[in-house]
């Protein structure tokens, strides 16, 4: 447990804390779940690309976005920077064995061991569970009836997880779907953060016992734990009937041995799959539910994706050995990202005090690059409030300009995995439907958890699907 100076690091002796909103903790994060975008626009243009803010339960958060100190954040020294600290609100749904909670050796023993899982080969091994989600999902939608995409994007991507990564089918599948369905739906609310304090852990137990089963915290505990006993009767399973033939990424992780040669115990797997899950379900969903929204209002966007489609798949589905050649969409994909970015900050607890670029920060202060605020900068983008996927055609891009999956040795290790899901989901919608938002739609920024959603799950109308 941090005591009160650890947690007010700005109180450090010698140390003048930059500029930020003046207005209470509390008044802060009612602001960021409110009105998350006018909030950071505001920040910036009133305190520049450094702003200081506070956040009810948790630490004060340095936030920065001039590419020279994102830049030197991403590349310092990882056992100084430590993202697991971070990141200790996502602790009650993923647990303390997570990579995203992890720092120092026992971060980069776990992300040795799994990063063969999400990347080259077995890209390709699990293109074809996706399309078969993609495409039985497209099936299911109403022609010619508004429906909202979010929830659907939703169902979808976390089929593909329990397909590609639990590798569960059947009635298994029903089972896992609602147990996690049930998890999600209270983890993902932006109220949740309200109850987390600066060690991770849920601190309001008074509400708990006074609305008893009915409260939101005790509801979510019990379904995680209904979970729980889904994972560890999935694992005993799979130990007492081991099958070497089986590709999905949890036998993979059970198959996985540590340079020493042990393996992961039970509580260990838990928490990696609980990661899968969280990182790969609500962001891949939401990030589509943004792509679809810019491509009906750029359309012409859309019909290049189209077009691309119908070359590379000569009239049908692009097939998995192809996929790394949609060029377009790939733009298209990122342009969205860059626009919308679901995450909003990524952040790096320090063990010393450390100088980015003329800023310095002491110890234990939390500095969090902020994807929205430099994914908006004029003088890196130009033209940054429009879509113009083509910006990501005509030039690389550097890492501390546009990092939507965080940077440096905490980029996120299922970028690859995302980003091919998300060109198989899109080529096959773009292949399939013609679409458009309810009448009277705007799309509008809103917070959900620690991610930035589009308002009312985007109702739309699809007018004609083909197959």
């Amino acid at each position: 447990m941090a005591d009160a100076s650890e947690r007010d690091w700005t109180t450090t002796p010698g140390f003048r804390p930059p500029p930020g909103p003046p207005l209470p903790a509390i008044v802060q994060g009612i602001a960021m779940v409110a009105r998350p975008q006018e909030f950071f626009e505001g920040c910036a243009r009133r305190y520049g690309d450094n702003f200081l803010l506070r956040f009810p339960n948790n630490r004060p958060v340095m936030s920065v976005s001039h590419p020279n100190i994102v830049h030197a954040v991403f590349s310092g020294d990882p056992d100084q920077l430590f993202a697991g600290q971070g990141n200790v609100v996502l602790k009650p749904a993923v647990g303390p064995n997570s990579l995203l909670l992890l720092d120092g050796p026992r971060h980069r023993r776990d992300r040795k061991l799994m990063t063969p899982m999400f990347h080259g080969e077995r890209m390709r091994a699990y293109g074809d569970a996706m399309r078969a989600v993609v495409n039985r999902h497209i099936d299911s939608w109403p022609v010619g009836k508004i429906f909202a995409i979010h929830p659907e994007m939703q169902a979808m991507t976390l089929d593909i997880i329990l397909a590609t990564v639990f590798g569960v089918e059947g009635v298994d599948l029903a089972d896992f779907r609602e147990a996690l369905t049930s998890l999600l739906d209270f983890g993902t609310q932006s109220w949740f953060l309200l109850f987390i304090d600066g060690d991770g852990e849920i601190r309001s137990q008074g509400l708990g016992d006074w609305l008893g089963d009915k409260s939101p915290l005790n509801r979510f505990i019990a379904n995680r734990d209904r979970v729980d006993e889904l994972l560890f009767a999935e694992f005993a399973r799979r130990r007492a009937n081991p099958d070497p033939t089986r590709t999905d990424v949890l036998s993979l992780m059970m198959q996985a041995r540590f340079d020493d040669g042990s393996a992961m115990s039970d509580r260990e797997l838990r928490d990696e799959m609980m990661t899968l899950l969280l990182a790969g379900h609500e962001t891949t969903a939401t990030s589509l539910s943004w792509l679809l929204t810019w491509l009906y209002r750029y359309p012409g966007a859309l019909q290049e994706i189209r077009t691309e489609t119908a070359r590379l798949g000569e009239g049908g589905s692009v097939p998995s050995e192809k996929i790394g050649e949609l060029d377009y969409t790939f733009a298209a994909i990122k342009e969205s990202l860059r626009k919308t970015p679901v995450i909003p900050v990524v952040v790096r607890r320090l063990q010393s005090e450390q100088t980015f670029d003329g800023l310095r920060l002491p110890k234990g202060a939390i500095v969090a690059p902020n994807i929205y605020v430099t994914h908006h900068r004029k003088d890196i983008w130009g033209d940054p409030e429009r879509y113009r996927p083509e910006r990501f055609l005509e030039k690389p891009v550097k890492p501390w300009h546009f990092f939507p999956f965080g940077g440096g040795n905490r980029t996120c290790l299922g970028m690859a995995f995302a980003y091919y899901e998300m060109k198989i989901a899109i080529s096959e919608i773009a292949r399939r439907t013609k679409f458009r938002l309810a009448p009277g739609y705007q799309p509008k920024l809103i917070r959900r958890n620690i991610t930035f959603a589009p308002a009312k799950g985007v109702p739309i109308i699809f007018d004609r699907i083909e197959r």
